[in-house]
């Protein structure tokens, strides 16, 4: 059955999810902790910064030690420069799966050994960016569906499947040890590098990451805190994460991004109607984790057995699901690119750079 057959909601034949299906993570990390450090003076900085943010800059870097090409990377990355931050758990910990961006190791100035930053995977672009251009589409027909991008910012229901999907898988593995506590749109990297392969996906910038139960400050987007985290200080579970993935979910569903304070399920449906004309599977997904008692909402464990997260798979498989979401993004940078060559405008010029150039070899590889 073609993917472009698809008629939602689907429904697995038994009714439910088949059983004996391994949602774990492939390879548990090492207990050990280690310390990866390079030197300042290792590193090439290829690019001006291409990302600023509260709390950092990013630059694209190459590491220019054989030694350290050999124990890392011999790809272009990414030099983050900050203070130390959460990037030190994850390097400590070797947390290392294919939906959490790799941070490969810390930097050290070369004269004192003071801390400068941290070497990390490069990816091309985020799915906020992503709806951005789904939003300059609206009205154009695209992707391998000939579907009508009819509300701006709005993906196809496999798309948000995908997507969400490898979201849990990540925060699958590194809720084993710690809560993310900034998980956005901006903060979920993509890249595609080729039409015929799946596309990356994976979690990025764990600057606030911290144990659970550990008490702290406010942190985070303040429109994706769950109830329990708007306050000025407490503690901090993995159940938040999974708030913040739902709203990705429906900012992905629907092209809208909701504003902070938001009570439950029953209120978001409120504030977007729009909600409702959902699939069943998708809407059964959000009540299990817009649940304003924290204890009650499905683990990333769980969510990753919602119909809404395996159904797509099972029923064309992760080979075909794949090349549909690249095709789709393929098609989209096209139709984009029609319109942005119209337009002299500053956006127009930044999503051709930031988004639509990332698939220029892929689609000519096709």
């Amino acid at each position: 059955m073609a993917l472009k057959n698809i008629k939602l909601p689907i429904t697995f034949r038994n009714g439910g999810s088949p059983p004996g299906i391994s949602l774990m993570p492939r390879s548990p990390p090492p207990e050990k902790e280690r310390e990866e450090v390079v030197r300042r003076g290792d590193l090439k900085v290829d690019s001006e910064d291409i990302s600023y943010g509260g709390r950092a800059e990013v630059s694209v870097c190459t590491l220019a030690c054989p030694a350290h090409q050999e124990r890392y990377t011999k790809q272009p990355c990414v030099l983050k420069r900050c203070e130390r931050s959460g990037e030190d758990k994850m390097i400590q910990r070797c947390l290392r799966h294919s939906n959490l961006m790799t941070v490969y190791c810390r930097v050290v100035n070369d004269d004192d050994n003071s801390h400068y930053g941290y070497v990390m995977e490069r990816l091309q672009f985020n799915v906020k960016e992503l709806t951005e251009a789904v939003g300059d589409a609206v009205g154009v027909p695209f992707g391998p569906t000939n579907e009508w991008a009819t509300v701006p910012g709005a993906l196809p229901e496999p798309v948000v499947s995908y997507i969400i999907t490898a979201l849990l898988k990540g925060l699958a593995l590194l809720h084993l040890h710690y809560v993310h506590r900034d998980i956005k749109m901006s903060n979920i990297m993509m890249t595609c590098d080729n039409p015929k392969n799946p596309p990356d996906v994976k979690v990025c910038d764990f600057g606030l990451v911290i144990e659970p139960g550990q008490r702290g400050a406010q942190a985070g987007a303040f429109a994706y805190l769950s109830p329990e985290n708007r306050n000025a200080t407490g503690t901090f579970a993995q159940a938040g994460d999974i708030w913040a993935v739902a709203l990705c979910a429906v900012e992905c569903s629907t092209g809208i991004q909701l504003r902070s304070g938001i009570k439950n399920y029953t209120d978001v449906c409120e504030r977007i109607p729009e909600i409702l004309s959902l699939s069943e599977d998708l809407q059964s997904f959000l009540k299990k984790c817009l649940v304003e008692e924290s204890d009650k909402r499905l683990t990333a464990q769980q969510a990753l057995k919602e119909n809404f997260c395996v159904k797509y798979t099972l029923e064309f498989g992760e080979q075909s699901l794949g090349e549909y979401v690249a095709s789709w993004l393929c098609d989209l940078r096209r139709e984009c690119q029609q319109q942005y060559a119209t337009t002299t405008d500053d956006y127009g010029s930044y999503m051709e750079e930031q988004f639509m150039e990332t698939l220029e070899t892929g689609e000519n590889d096709n």
